[in-house]
């Protein structure tokens, strides 16, 4: 028991005796120390003038969903129409967050002509020449490539293969490093889009844009089997309208005819002409009236994006601050060198 404690005793001299030697190794080498922690200052000074600080644009919004009433579905019935759900199926609910991250929506936000630093352009070419990718593509030596421009209203039928590449990368690089859309919680019913770049207006314009689109498709999917059958209905509507005007003036042009006629004969035609008036306008009345019903349903069902809070001039920035970056800089660059000495001594150590 003894023996075991004496070594013990050893074991925490030498401890004690190697942390002497590496203070004494620091020690002279301080000027090394001291390198690292200029070193890593200078690199902190850098980071504040090269990169650009980041733009945050939050926009919130709030869903709201409508269901579609059943005594519809079977009024609609009676003219062959069959109203079914709505259109809701792979489009309801929380899946409007899905549709955010579409490439076809975010292409549609890109090449939207809109005014952009007072001339009429797209956010494709703002972002393009935010991230200086438009010099790349002028300074390219391939001719396919250093031509390529993106002008306003030019339909992305024509684009070359060269175009839908660049748009690609862009979208790309959009859901990957700048887009999030998610539900504040499971209960509400309340979202937020955010997205983060490196110029002002290019966050705001393509929060604003991303919103507008999505609810557009969304309020259109969702709606579409309705407002096809309001549309069939209508037109059937505007037939039956047609054919009691055309049998309304056949009967006025009857009555003429035989305005001084003593034959009974000639009232069979007028008579005719008379109930296919009052059977034209039974149904007219009647299917104005379910028409109106469908649009009422129609409108009942169509869900709403209100949107709660916009992004707002001045936007949220982030840019690394030149003391901020000072300090870091220093702290990291010194932890570094200390790293480095404690290796070097270690090298040293095992050697003896």
């Amino acid at each position: 028991m003894v023996q075991e404690s004496k070594s013990n005793v050893v074991s925490i001299k030498e401890i004690v005796h190697i942390l002497k030697k590496l203070s004494s190794f620091y020690w002279e080498k301080k000027v090394v120390i001291l390198m690292f922690g200029l070193g890593g200052l200078s690199l902190g000074i850098a980071a504040h003038f090269i990169y650009k600080p980041k733009y945050t644009a939050t926009l919130c919004f709030a869903l709201q969903e409508t269901e579609q009433s059943g005594g519809i579905s079977s009024l609609a019935s009676q003219f062959g129409i069959n109203l079914g759900s709505g259109g809701s199926g792979a489009f309801g609910g929380d899946n409007i967050y899905e549709l955010f991250y579409s490439r076809n929506i975010i292409e549609k936000v890109l090449l939207k002509p809109q005014i952009i630093e007072n001339k009429k352009d797209i956010l494709l070419n703002l972002f393009l020449r935010t991230y200086e990718i438009d010099k790349k593509i002028k300074n390219s030596k391939k001719p396919e490539i250093n031509k390529i421009k993106f002008i306003p209203y030019q339909s992305q039928f024509t684009f070359t293969r060269q175009q839908d590449s660049i748009v690609k990368i862009v979208y790309e690089s959009i859901i990957k490093n700048m887009l999030v859309a998610n539900k504040r919680s499971k209960k509400l019913s309340i979202g937020d889009i955010t997205f983060i770049s490196e110029n002002e207006m290019l966050s705001k314009l393509f929060t604003e844009g991303l919103i507008k689109e999505t609810s557009d498709f969304y309020i259109e999917t969702k709606t579409k089997l309705s407002r096809t059958n309001y549309n069939l209905l209508k037109q059937q509507t505007d037939s039956v309208k047609r054919e009691y005007d055309s049998a309304l003036q056949a009967r006025a042009n009857l009555a003429d005819l035989n305005l001084n006629s003593v034959r009974q004969v000639g009232g069979v035609a007028l008579t005719k002409r008379q109930t296919d008036i009052q059977v034209s306008v039974g149904a007219y009345i009647e299917m104005k009236k379910n028409m109106e019903m469908l649009k009422y349903s129609l409108t009942k069902e169509t869900p709403v994006i209100q949107i709660i809070d916009s992004p707002i001039l001045p936007l949220e920035k982030k840019k690394i601050g030149l003391v901020k970056g000072i300090v870091l800089g220093g702290i990291i660059g010194e932890f570094i060198g200390l790293i480095y000495l404690l290796i070097m001594f270690y090298i040293k150590l095992s050697e003896k």
